[in-house]
This record gives C-alpha cells, sequence and structure tokens, in this order.
C-alpha cells in the first residue's frame, strides 16, 4: 500500500523517537549526575509512568475533539520542550514536573498518530499501516542508541539532550508543514458522530 498522508507520521514519529531513545539511554546516568539516589531515579521514571496511566484517556479525548495533527504537534513540539528542559535542569528535582509533560506528550504522540492511521489508512490495510509505525519506532530506537554512542563523548550529556529536542522539533515542523488533517474524521464529524 502507497503511504500517501501517512508519511508525515512516520518521519515525525521516527525524529522524535530517534533523540529519545539516546536520552532514555543515559537519563540514569544523567540523573545520579544531578544528584539523584537509585530510589531517586526509580520514583521520576514513574512519574512518567504515572502521568502517561492518568492522561492517556482524557489526550485521546482531546484527539477526537481538537483534531490528530494539533495533538500531534503537541506531542512532538511537547516533547522537545521535555529534552530542553532535560538539558537546562540544575537538580534532579526539577525532572519531577518535566516528567509530567513528558507523560503527556506521549500520550499525545502515541494517540494522535494511531488514530490517524486508522483514519487515513485503507480498511484492507490498516493492520499493515499500524505496523509500520512500530517498525519506525525500532528502527529509531537503532539509531537513537547509536547516535548517543557516537556523540555523547563529544557533546556531554547536557549538550545531547539539546541536540535530542532538535530532532524532535525537526519532526514536529515536517508534520506541521507535511500532515493532512483526517478526512474520514472531518466527514464523521460533519454527519453529527463524533470521532471516528
Amino acid at each position: 500500500p502507497r503511504l500517501g498522508g501517512l508519511k508525515a507520521v512516520y518521519v515525525g514519529f521516527f525524529l522524535r523517537n530517534a533523540g529519545a531513545t539516546g536520552i532514555w539511554a543515559l537519563l540514569p546516568i544523567y540523573l545520579a549526575s544531578l544528584g539523584a539516589s537509585r530510589l531517586w531515579i526509580g520514583l521520576l521514571y514513574a512519574v512518567n509512568l504515572a502521568s502517561q496511566a492518568a492522561l492517556m484517556g482524557y489526550v485521546g479525548y482531546l484527539t477526537d475533539r481538537l483534531g490528530r495533527k494539533p495533538t500531534l504537534l503537541l506531542g512532538l513540539f511537547g516533547s522537545s520542550a521535555v529534552f530542553a528542559l532535560y538539558g537546562l535542569a540544575p537538580s534532579y528535582l526539577w525532572v519531577a514536573p518535566i516528567h509530567v509533560l513528558l507523560g503527556l506528550s506521549w500520550c499525545s504522540l502515541i494517540n494522535a498518530s494511531t488514530a490517524y492511521i486508522g483514519d487515513r489508512a485503507p480498511l484492507e490495510a490498516q493492520g499493515y499501516m499500524m505496523s509500520l509505525l512500530f517498525t519506525v519506532t525500532g528502527l529509531a530506537w537503532i539509531a537513537g542508541s547509536s547516535l548517543a554512542a557516537a556523540t555523547v563523548d563529544l557533546l556531554g550529556l547536557r549538550n545531547y539532550m539539546f541536540l535530542a529536542a532538535s530532532l524532535s522539533s525537526l519532526g514536529g515542523l515536517y508534520v506541521a508543514r507535511f500532515m493532512e488533517e483526517a478526512g474520514r474524521r472531518a466527514n464523521a464529524t460533519s454527519a453529527g458522530h463524533v470521532g471516528v
């Protein structure tokens, strides 16, 4: 099947996750450098996951109300803000509120991208098109881990965070330029239905 308008979602997702994966590999080391104990490192990871669990359903609701593209852009530029704030954080305690924003950003990304694929993919190829999103995610993990390994000694931990923020912003700019709002959602809404 042809990618059509879905390409923007895949490209944005790849760029964001390529930067993010390097951060996840380095984050325990970075948090320790900011003074976090092992207990605090675990708690800070839990803040992100708890935020995702608390916000996922509500962000899905907003995705139906606001549209796929605005929600995806929130996820991409929100992720960029998170990564930049990592680089600016003077203490590990700052990471707790940053991780609430991270949870919101991830909820926006996953809700908007999967809903958009459901909107735009042909019925006979929805499983395939959805699988491509997770294939892209796997490729981003490979690229991001390799990028972090190749650059962190040169850049340092803080500066790598800004590199990751730049990648997510590039993804956001690409989506802003090339992603079209889901036509089937607009048709369903005009017919008196909510969402898709």
